[in-house]
């Protein structure tokens, strides 16, 4: 922490990339791994970092093994490595489509959630809509409530 120029409250310096993909993603990097991510992250002066895809459900599994939840911040750290200092936290995207003037638009939501528990449950309901397991950034396609 750095104390504000204006007084003594305590200023936290994060500097994150929330919008990242694993391996599992199409056009992403085989080597896109957990422990990847974190030795790489200092290099490019990150402190956090997106998990991305945890939809993907073999991610997801990696993910809860290579991270340890650090209690009360909704943020991880490597396991294995408790001086690292990046920190994690649950990301994922997803892409939805949708026709205006008879033009196809699409739209890419990025997901933060607060525990691999939360993203559990929203994968769940998530999985309603389209195929998880095809790419770490999954096309999905619901039904707007007002095409009835």
């Amino acid at each position: 922490m750095e104390e504000a120029a204006w007084g003594k409250v305590p200023v936290l310096i994060v500097y994150a990339d929330l919008h990242i993909h694993s391996k599992y993603s199409r056009a992403t990097s085989t080597r896109m791994d957990i422990d990847e991510i974190a030795r790489f992250s200092p290099v490019k002066g990150l402190n956090l970092v997106g998990t991305g895809d945890f939809t993907h459900p073999k991610w997801f599994r990696e993910l809860r093994e290579k991270l340890i939840p650090i209690d009360g911040t909704g943020l991880y750290r490597p396991a294995g490595k408790p001086d690292s200092p990046i920190r994690f936290m649950v990301t994922g995207e997803v892409s939805t489509s949708f026709t205006f003037e008879g033009k196809t638009k699409r739209i890419h939501h990025l997901i933060l959630t607060p525990s691999l528990e939360t993203a559990d449950q929203i994968s769940d309901r998530l999985a309603r809509y389209g195929d998880l397991t095809v790419d770490g950034r999954p096309f999905l396609e619901p039904r707007p409530s007002w095409r009835r």
